[in-house]
């Protein structure tokens, strides 16, 4: 047992730092020193959490229908909504984040995860399985068939 009765004893947990929100957070995502959160006061919220013990609040980028879950590919994050589906905003700046694509799934999409290009959403009735990752232009163009077929 560790100090505090749980755990492993070679382990102490310490909380550097907390961060408050308005309402119920839904999902993090953290990539890098960026903590991405999504919570039911219509938020997607970016964080620099280089240094623990002072997080820095770089965004609330406000979403209708509230954001429930998302995942980080590359720039995008893709977000599931209350009864909208999925969107895709573009993260790689928090002062100018933008929804760019959006694409109705079934039901109320509860949890979505990526992997080899195959989305796969969740929702209260089943599940949605899409071979569909969306990528830059610039590189969807590269690798595009030319007009010889080739």
């Amino acid at each position: 047992m560790g100090k505090d009765g749980h755990g492993d004893p070679r382990f102490t947990w310490l909380i550097a730092s907390t961060v408050s929100f308005p309402c119920v957070s839904d999902d993090i995502d953290i990539i890098g020193d960026r903590a991405y959160v999504t919570n039911s006061a219509q938020d997607l919220i970016v964080l620099d959490v280089s240094d623990a013990r002072n997080p820095v609040r770089l965004n609330n980028f406000s979403m209708n229908p509230f954001p429930v879950k998302h995942q980080m590919v590359g720039n995008l994050s893709y977000v599931t909504t209350s009864g909208a589906g999925l969107e895709l905003v573009d993260s790689f700046d928090p002062d100018s984040m933008a929804v760019v694509d959006k694409d109705p799934l079934p039901g109320n999409c509860r949890e979505i995860r990526l992997s080899g290009g195959l989305l796969v959403a969740v929702a209260a009735v089943g599940m949605a399985l899409s071979p569909w990752l969306r990528r830059p232009a610039a590189e969807a163009a590269a690798e595009a068939p030319t007009p010889d077929g080739q």
